[in-house]
């Protein structure tokens, strides 16, 4: 069987040897159980580079999407990182969004923290150079960029605060159009978060949005104040779905993953994201409704909680969670 330390380190990447790769090959094919989970024991074990190189082996990347010891190993890692902890929801799956059309691994969501601790590392090291950032930040956009496509829920927080940096623009260095494409992938995010984390990522989009929609309705323009004021409304349709999936044990469960508390709520978890009371989350936003006088003839604030209410895919996969 092939071990950790016949890795050799070549251009300062390590790598495993060909004749390696072969050797694990043959026992992802054809090991019994207890070779399986041994191997699964040394996967675990590898650094993350070492892993996302194997995997590029379609072989090898089914095993580690689909092992369950393997899965389990990942997991208590990814407990230990601080980041999630899925021993809590379905380790096989791991996360199934609301509207059923992203499925996540346990194993997705370590390639994604590898991908985020090499964008804080990069950041560390922009922050002690003078040249080469322009090449810097490019690699950082790609890290954080992979670590969302797999879904990682502070990789969402961090662009959050990258595309926010630049809407804000307080140093005046970004053009529209750069400032155009950061809240187009905010608001993108915005449903990719709440749709896969359901309650936790619906409130904290609805945070996001809301924040983003109040930085818009300050500015002069009449465009940015029509704008502040649609994203407004979504954010408030996302803090009113949060509030529901509040009796959801799947979205509760995930919630936990974040937390690692089942004691905490949304109010204690958002206490200092936002002055909205979430115990007495309808009645909050409906003053911040008032507030905004973001009504018209077509959209009160009784339209909002009826298309909430009325929302197919919440009440869809309201059954699937409760199924599995």
């Amino acid at each position: 069987m092939p071990h950790t330390h016949e890795t050799k380190n070549e251009n300062h990447t390590e790598m495993i040897s060909e004749e390696i790769k072969q050797a694990i090959l043959y026992y992802v094919a054809n090991g019994n159980t207890e070779e399986k989970k041994y191997l699964a024991t040394q996967f675990s074990n590898y650094p993350y580079k070492i892993l996302v190189n194997l995997c590029q082996i379609k072989t090898i990347d089914h095993f580690c999407h689909t092992n369950e010891y393997f899965l389990e190993l990942i997991n208590k890692k990814l407990a230990e990182s601080n980041l999630i902890d899925l021993s809590m929801t379905n380790p096989k799956l791991a996360l199934k969004s609301m509207d059923g059309s992203k499925v996540y691994s346990v194993f997705d969501l370590y390639l994604a923290a590898f991908y985020m601790n090499e964008f804080y590392a990069l950041g560390r090291r922009t922050s002690q150079m003078r040249g080469g950032l322009n090449q810097l930040s490019k690699h950082r956009s790609e890290d954080l960029r992979h670590a969302c496509q797999l879904g990682l829920y502070n990789a969402f927080l961090a662009r959050f605060k990258v595309d926010d940096k630049i809407i804000h623009d307080e140093m005046h260095k970004f053009t529209q159009q750069a400032k155009d494409d950061a809240l187009k992938e905010l608001l993108n995010d915005a449903d990719q978060l709440s749709n896969l984390y359901w309650g936790i990522g619906c409130a904290s989009a609805g945070c996001e949005l809301f924040a983003i929609g109040e930085f818009l309705l300050q500015q002069n323009d009449s465009e940015s104040k029509a704008r502040g004021k649609l994203i407004i409304c979504a954010a408030i349709k996302k803090m009113l779905l949060a509030a529901r999936l509040t009796s959801n044990d799947y979205s509760n469960s995930i919630m936990y993953s974040i937390t690692h508390d089942k004691n905490r709520g949304l109010n204690a978890i958002f206490s200092n994201t936002t002055e909205i009371d979430w115990n007495n989350i309808q009645e909050e936003l409906e003053k911040k409704f008032n507030e905004y006088q973001l009504g018209d003839e077509n959209t009160t604030f009784a339209v909002l909680q009826k298309e909430v209410e009325n929302s197919s895919v919440h009440d869809k996969n309201f059954m699937w969670a409760t199924s599995k």
